[in-house]
């Protein structure tokens, strides 16, 4: 198809007409010629089956008395029709019992026969130039015999191929009709482009923006010489508007060049004073040097420092929980009776004794674990566990102090998650999130929820407590921050746990830690850790 697109636009336009048109009527005609010969098919099929049933009902009598001549007789019947050239009917036994024929065929069966030798089946069969039937010959229910006839199909081809040769004959007529017709329309879509293609072509050539088409309808190329004239007139102005442009461009370079000399100059005296500053600038950097050895010593000290602070707190903590822990063991013996009977009060002030000690050994052990996180030092202890059976130790955990504020608590927890993590500071955090939703919480419930989302485990401890403004929420995971919340006395505690929690999560359980509040309402803190580190 590559000639087609070097033509002229007019040509190409009268070929695809004639092609159109052409291609159209080639359909047509096709459909005609195959619709055609189908219904004659059908007809000669339709008329032969009659004929076959006309012979068959006469033929009955023949067979069943044996009587060719009879047969032969209703055959001769067959001459009426000019296209039947040779008919038959053959015996029970399948022999030929009698036949017809009007003269030679081009398909004669071999050996000169004008009938087959024995019956092929019933119903038609289509040959070359023939239409061949085959039909049972039935009496009482009870095949007798077999007719056949064979009728010439060469006179109705011919009428249907001097049809065709008509139908092409009009079908080319038409064609070089609409090749004329083409011809003489094809300028009013041609003549606009050609005079579209002229334009542009002058405008290219002599760079003449001024130029432009004429406009000769209201169609679409109508509406394309008016974009292309407007286009031109754009083009026109942006010209004009680039020879202003070029023209201050040179004012200002000849202005730029002016400034260049006199910054030169000016750099020139800079450079002087430079140099003049350069030996104040050397002995600067020897300042420099000897401040940077001093601060390398102090940056020594302090890691100095940093390290007997780590060995202090460890030793402090030693040196702290072993009378601690001496403490709550005895006092928790005498609470329960083991070393005589107490009274009331000795209970109750034991009972402090007791508490006050838990809480100061706890508040040690935050302290040791966050010199430990901060030197980097706490790695951590991966377990296979149930999240199920943590979140409901930390709950047992704090089971009196809930209790004691008449708190509700509810659990939303799928007991099939299962994590490898570390099971002791995962504990660790929920607890301090438990702890606080109680401390600030005086009526109401706790809401503990978890759910698995793409390998992560969301836990969310809600309450229904006085809730933190929004300008306390950024602080809120702060070291040694203690909320206040304008409710209710200030909280007691270090304000260590939820920084503790921040830094465990962060650091050892690979997660991280978030708060929705509202302010008078509650808290909810989330805790987001992997499902397996």
């Amino acid at each position: 198809m590559s000639f087609i697109q070097d033509l002229p636009i007019k040509q190409k336009l009268a070929l695809i007409v004639t092609l159109t048109s052409f291609t159209g009527l080639l359909v047509s005609a096709l459909i005609l010629y195959a619709y055609d010969k189908k219904m004659h098919r059908q007809e000669m099929r339709e008329e032969l089956a009659v004929l076959g049933e006309v012979i068959s009902d006469r033929s009955t009598a023949a067979l069943v008395f044996s009587d060719p001549d009879l047969a032969r007789e209703n055959l001769a019947s067959l001459s009426a029709s000019s296209s039947i050239v040779a008919a038959c009917i053959y015996s029970e036994s399948s022999t030929i019992f009698a036949t017809y024929t009007r003269g030679q065929s081009d398909e004669t069966p071999a050996g000169g026969r004008s009938c087959p030798s024995e019956p092929s089946g019933g119903g038609h069969r289509f040959g070359e130039n023939s239409l061949h039937l085959f039909q049972d010959i039935v009496l009482d229910g009870a095949q007798i015999g077999t007719i056949y006839i064979r009728a010439d199909l060469r006179e109705i081809n011919a009428h249907m191929t001097q049809n065709l040769l008509i139908v092409i004959s009009v079908m080319f007529v038409a064609s070089l009709v609409a090749f004329l017709f083409s011809l003489k329309l094809q300028g009013l879509i041609s003549s606009p482009i050609r005079h579209l293609a002229d334009r542009a072509n002058l405008v290219a050539t002599r760079k003449d923006y001024s130029v432009r088409a004429v406009k000769t309808g209201r169609d679409e190329l109508g509406l394309l010489t008016d974009r292309f004239n407007a286009m031109l007139e754009q083009i026109e102005r942006q010209q004009t508007d680039r020879d202003k442009s070029e023209e201050e461009l040179r004012l200002h370079r000849n202005h730029l060049e002016g400034l260049v000399r006199v910054r030169t100059e000016e750099l020139y005296l800079k450079n002087k004073e430079l140099g003049q500053s350069q030996e104040a600038l050397t002995s600067l950097l020897e300042d420099v040097n000897e401040s940077r050895v001093e601060l390398d010593e102090a940056n020594r000290q302090l890691k100095e420092l940093d390290d007997l602070k780590t060995m202090f707190i460890a030793s402090m903590s030693h040196e702290l929980r072993t009378p601690l822990n001496a403490i709550i063991g005895f006092t928790g013996i005498i609470l329960q009776g083991m070393s005589g009977e107490i009274n009331a009060d000795q209970r109750a002030q034991l009972k402090r004794v007791y508490v006050s000690a838990k809480h100061l050994l706890g508040l040690i052990s935050e302290i040791i674990d966050i010199s430990k996180v901060e030197a980097g030092k706490l790695e951590p202890y991966l377990q296979t566990f149930s999240l199920y059976g943590v979140i409901k130790e930390a709950i047992s955990n704090l089971k009196n102090q809930i209790k004691e504020k008449g708190l509700g608590i509810e659990t939303d927890i799928p007991p099939y998650i299962q994590l490898k993590s570390d099971r002791t500071r995962l504990l660790q955090c929920l607890l301090n999130y438990l702890s606080n939703a109680v401390k600030f919480t005086d009526r109401g419930k706790i809401f503990i929820m978890a759910k698995e989302v793409n390998n992560m485990i969301e836990i969310r401890v809600k309450d229904t407590g006085v809730g933190i403004q929004d300008v306390d929420i950024p602080k809120l995971f702060s070291p040694y921050s203690r909320i206040d919340t304008g409710q209710r006395p200030r909280p007691l505690g270090t304000g260590l746990g939820l920084y503790l929690t921040q830094k465990l999560t962060d650091e050892v359980l690979r997660g991280s830690v978030a708060l929705e509040s509202e302010y008078g309402k509650g808290s909810t803190f989330i805790l987001k850790v992997p499902v397996n580190i």
